[in-house]
Parts: C-alpha cells; sequence; structure tokens
C-alpha cells in the first residue's frame, strides 16, 4: 500500500515539472502585441546599423548598457506592434511600426543617420517617413 502511494506521488512530482517546464517554454516563446513601447535602439558605430532593439528600462545605465553592447550608441524611440521578447530584447513580427528619435541619442549627443537599406538583426524594414530628428520604419 505504501509503495503505491510513493508512486502515485513520485508521478504527480514529475507530472507537476514537466507541467512547469513545458509552460515556462511556451510563454517565452509567445507573440506579443503593443500599441506603444518606449525602446532603445541600439546602433553599431562602425556599420551605423541597428543591432538590437531593447525595451526602455528607466533603471538601466551607460554603464551597463556599453558592457552589454560594445561599440554601439543608443537611441530613444517607440514600437508598435507584434514582437517575441527575449531578454528584454524585441524581435519585431512584420508589419510593425519602429519610431527612432535620431535626435534623441542616450548617453551623448550625436546623432543617427542611416542610410536606406536599413536591418534590425535578420529583420528588413522600410522607411515610411523622415523627418528631422524621426525616422519611422515598418517591418516585413
Amino acid at each position: 500500500m505504501n509503495s503505491c502511494k510513493t508512486t502515485l506521488s513520485s508521478f504527480k512530482i514529475i507530472g507537476s515539472i514537466i507541467f512547469l517546464l513545458f509552460t515556462m517554454f511556451y510563454v517565452q516563446a509567445q507573440t506579443r502585441t503593443t500599441k506603444e513601447a518606449k525602446v532603445i535602439l541600439v546602433v553599431d558605430k562602425d556599420s551605423n546599423q541597428i543591432t538590437n532593439i531593447e525595451l526602455f528600462n528607466t533603471q538601466i545605465t551607460e554603464n551597463e548598457m556599453n558592457k552589454k553592447y560594445l561599440k554601439s550608441v543608443f537611441f530613444l524611440g517607440l514600437f508598435k506592434g507584434r514582437y517575441e521578447l527575449n531578454n528584454n530584447a524585441i524581435m519585431p513580427k512584420s508589419e510593425s511600426i519602429i519610431t527612432i528619435y535620431t535626435d534623441k541619442l542616450l548617453f551623448s549627443n550625436s546623432e543617427f543617420s542611416p542610410g536606406k537599406n536599413i536591418k534590425i538583426g535578420s529583420i528588413k524594414t522600410k522607411e515610411i517617413s523622415r523627418k528631422k530628428g524621426e525616422l519611422i520604419l515598418k517591418t516585413y
């Protein structure tokens, strides 16, 4: 009788662990949607290309960002649309809109002036508007 209870308890524990692991991996891969979120765009100093998009965090310091992204500068922006989140980094889905405030460089005073073909990692974008101090992109 005791061995049946022990076996049943073991199955419950193992089942619970498997369920929790499945839930954890499923939630991380979920696609999210936002009407608007403040973001930090990470731009490589040498290539002047956007290498990453991070959710804006008021607690982040210049030192932390420079350690995480060597040889990069950081611009403020807005993100609208669908995305996946991985360690505070946004992976945009198609049809998302990214507004880059090219005159709002965090931790410095230079401006961002990319060419026409702008990629965010492996994500392709199309310029929809360019004004003084603002660049709006759409992913596809």
